[in-house]
């Protein structure tokens, strides 16, 4: 009986090609993976945390909070920090997707996606002022909000794990991990939120 050659695979030029093959899938989908983490990550950016905390800053009160700000003030400056990471992960988008790409600067978005130029985004558009009958009305409203923005940097900060964990490319995983690392000073700053009101109510 004919001895068997198990080595022969290894040996095959063939298996070479198809090592490379599996490799450049497996390239291809991590690729595909980090595109759309990073367009969920937008959408997590703007549908969520731009569009609570700029809606917030007109509903709670018109108070001191902290670093000469009051609640309204710094919510709108969360809005505003929030939509600079859109714009930092919707350049990253344009970087790896060049369709993407040609689309915004189709739509004279090309000076958003220049890095190292930060536009300003100022969203405070207050203060909004109110009898102090609704005090009471504002002093709740701020404490639900700051209650949902608790819990929402709570879940972006999980996915910004998940994401970094997930990333094959080496700038995306930079980029969650700058935002992560954002966000985990956001969480601190809405539990010292939460914390103060107890003490002015």
């Amino acid at each position: 009986m004919a001895e068997v050659n198990f080595n022969y695979m290894a040996k095959s030029p063939l298996s070479g090609k198809t090592v490379a093959s599996q490799e450049k899938l497996v390239s291809q989908q991590k690729g595909n993976r980090d595109l759309q983490n990073l367009r969920e990550a937008a959408k997590r950016e703007i549908s969520q945390a731009v569009y609570s905390y700029f809606t917030a800053s007109r509903e709670v009160l018109n108070e001191l909070f902290t670093d000469g700000m009051t609640y309204q003030e710094y919510f709108a400056h969360e809005a505003s920090d929030e939509m600079g990471h859109y714009l930092q992960l919707l350049r990253m988008v344009s970087k790896l997707d060049s369709t993407q790409k040609e689309q915004f600067i189709e739509h004279t978005l090309g000076a958003y996606l220049v890095e190292n130029q930060e536009p300003s985004f100022k969203l405070w558009r207050g203060p909004y002022c109110y009898p102090p009958q609704e005090r009471e009305l504002r002093w709740l409203n701020t404490f639900r909000e700051v209650v949902k923005a608790i819990s929402l940097e709570l879940e972006t900060i999980n996915k910004y794990e998940q994401y970094i964990n997930e990333a094959g490319n080496p700038e995306v995983k930079q980029l969650f991990t700058e935002i992560l690392n954002h966000e985990k000073g956001d969480l601190a700053d809405f539990n010292q939120m939460l914390f103060s009101l107890f003490n002015i109510k």
